[in-house]
């Protein structure tokens, strides 16, 4: 009956996860500013912020978690921390796109290292974020991960405009696309995105699922054989 219940709840991180790629979202996105004041602040104070923000968030929920702990446990005022941040979702936004930040360079770097190969490169960048969440307060993304809402997809996992023909260029001069099947119906942003489609949740699955990395890293790879090879034999086999 438990483990039926974590496979309950895994599919529904999954479906949620899923839903970003599936779906255009309307709403419009507010670019994560935190006020002048938090960017001129001496870096010693702001990392206490910080860390005081990711313990509380990876104590509890993002509804359940309190700004008295964070301003307490970083000995701030209140004042202070709002003349920081404008609230409790920004200041969570500003560490969520750190993060996502920190990922698209693990992106970069890993087709840099692969020589521009799209499949090596995301079988490697797989074990590095791995790696980097175990290393960076893995409870703060399990609660992310099985508290995902719409916040949440927004500023962790990447979204169809995020690889945009505009947005795609901070990666394209990193990819080989002489190898890949590129034309005018088949764009490098959709290749992103595909990949990503499989990438995140299998992230997500090691993070706060049961299963042996091991198992999911050899179910990934197989399914970005797949992606990158196709389902149907080739005329000469």
């Amino acid at each position: 009956m438990k483990y039926t219940i974590i496979v309950d709840l895994w599919q529904v991180v999954i479906y949620n996860v899923s839903c970003v790629y599936k779906i255009h979202i309307l709403k419009k996105r507010v670019d994560i500013m935190p006020s002048e004041t938090f960017k001129n602040l001496d870096e010693n104070k702001k990392q206490r912020l910080i860390k005081a923000a990711i313990e509380e968030f990876s104590r509890v929920s993002f509804s359940e978690a309190s700004i008295n702990n964070i301003i307490n446990n970083a000995k701030i005022s209140r004042g202070s921390f709002y003349m920081y941040f404008e609230n409790k979702d920004d200041l969570f936004k500003y560490i969520l796109n750190f993060h996502k930040q920190k990922f698209n360079e693990l992106i970069k770097i890993n087709l840099k290292k692969n020589n521009g190969d799209i499949k090596r490169a995301f079988g490697d960048m797989f074990d590095d974020i791995i790696n980097y969440i175990s290393k960076n307060n893995v409870d703060f993304f399990k609660n992310v991960f099985l508290n995902m809402n719409y916040m949440n997809q927004n500023y962790i996992v990447p979204r169809k405009e995020d690889y945009s023909k505009k947005n795609i260029n901070e990666f394209s001069e990193y990819v080989n696309q002489d190898i890949l099947n590129i034309n005018e119906k088949v764009t490098l942003s959709d290749i992103f995105e595909i990949l990503l489609g499989i990438t995140i949740p299998a992230i997500i699955h090691s993070i706060i699922g049961k299963v042996p990395i091991e198992i999911i890293k050899d179910k990934y790879m197989k399914k970005l054989e797949l992606v990158c090879y196709g389902i149907y034999r080739k005329e000469n086999e």
